[in-house]
C-alpha cells in the first residue's frame, strides 16, 4: 500500500503512547554499551533486529518501526534541515529543555516517556542546545525509525 497520501489531513506531530518504560530501554541498551559513542547505532537490519533487547525490539515491532537507529546528538550540534522519504517514530531516551525538534520551523521539546508519530516528509531537524559550559557531556539520545504506518 502506498502511504503518499495517507498522512494529508494528519497533524505532522503525534503523541502515539504515553507510558513508554524509558528505563528499560536504557537498561537494555547500557548492558550493550551503546551509549558509550556518539555514533548512532542501528538496532534494526530493515525489519530484523541486529541486538537482544526483549522490551525495546517489542516497541519497535508494536510501533511497526524499520531501519531503527539510537541516534546522538552532542551540545550544540543540530542536523541539516532536510525532508525524509517516509515518516518517523521518536523515542526521546535522553534529552533536556535545551533539546528540540524543528518541523516547518515550529520547534517543540519531546519529552522523555513517550513516543512520538512525526511527518519527517516535511521539513524537519532537530538540535541541542545545551551549553557546553554547564553540560559538557550531556548528549540528546532518541531512537528513530521509520514507519509506513499511521499509528
Amino acid at each position: 500500500m502506498s502511504y503518499s497520501n495517507l498522512y494529508e489531513d494528519r497533524n505532522p506531530y503525534t503523541v502515539i503512547d504515553d507510558e513508554v518504560n524509558v528505563e528499560r530501554i536504557i537498561e537494555e541498551l547500557t548492558n550493550h554499551s551503546f551509549f558509550n559513542s556518539e555514533e548512532h547505532v542501528h538496532l534494526q537490519t530493515r525489519y530484523e533486529p541486529n541486538h537482544d533487547l526483549k522490551y525495546t525490539n517489542t516497541l519497535l515491532k508494536k510501533y511497526k518501526m524499520y531501519s531503527t537507529r539510537m541516534m546522538c546528538l552532542t551540545p550544540t550540534r543540530c542536523y541539516s534541515y532536510h525532508v525524509d522519504s517516509s515518516p518517523r517514530v521518536h523515542i526521546p531516551l535522553i534529552t533536556n529543555e535545551m533539546c528540540f525538534f524543528i518541523l516547518e520551523k515550529q520547534m517543540f521539546n519531546l519529552p522523555v516517556g513517550k513516543s512520538y508519530w512525526i511527518d519527517t516528509r516535511k521539513g524537519h531537524t532537530a538540535l541541542n542546545g545545551s551549553n557546553p559550559r554547564r553540560q559538557p557531556d550531556f548528549k540528546r539520545w532518541h531512537l528513530v525509525g521509520m514507519t509506513d504506518e499511521i499509528l
